[in-house]
């Protein structure tokens, strides 16, 4: 039996989340490196890499629960 395709807005909210979290981790390592190789940071990427993980919690529930899913989110 075929799967069923997912809406389209079901696979944009998933490729915003995968844009995203790339978007973080690029931008948090970037600013390891200038931290530590060079001495300085790019003050506005840490402000990018915290806005993009709220979106990504927020898209991320909205996805969980069109699928019928929890979203858990642990923090140290």
């Amino acid at each position: 039996m075929p799967t069923p395709r997912k809406p389209v807005l079901h696979r944009l909210a998933e490729l915003f989340m995968v844009v995203a979290l790339a978007g973080m981790v690029i931008a948090v390592f970037v600013n390891v490196v200038l931290r530590y190789v060079f001495a300085t940071s790019i003050v506005s990427y840490e402000e990018i890499s915290r806005l993009l993980f709220v979106w990504l919690v927020a898209i991320g529930t909205i996805v969980a629960a069109f699928e019928g899913k929890h979203l858990g989110f642990d923090m140290l």
